[in-house]
């Protein structure tokens, strides 16, 4: 799981991959809304995302961002708990 700390330069999910042939894509990020992982079609500050590489040694990720200064997100209580 990755997230970014700021707004990606080029935000298609395909930019993470680079060079690498060890990542597998799609990427997937959890709507909690539906309650179910979607295909992301673009990146965005504050979203995390499941990626997903066959190299058991880790991947590493470069990505330009502008840096965001801080981040808050509004927590929603589930239905029925």
């Amino acid at each position: 799981m990755i997230a970014l700390p700021g707004n990606p330069t080029n935000p298609d999910p395909q930019s993470l991959i680079g060079s690498s042939q060890t990542f597998l894509s799609p990427f997937y990020y959890w709507n909690p809304t539906g309650f179910s992982y979607k295909p992301v079609t673009q990146l965005v500050f504050g979203q995390g995302y499941w990626v997903l590489s066959i190299n058991p040694d880790g991947e590493r990720i470069v990505l330009p961002v502008e840096l965001a200064p801080s981040y808050a997100v509004q927590l929603k209580k589930l239905a029925g708990i």
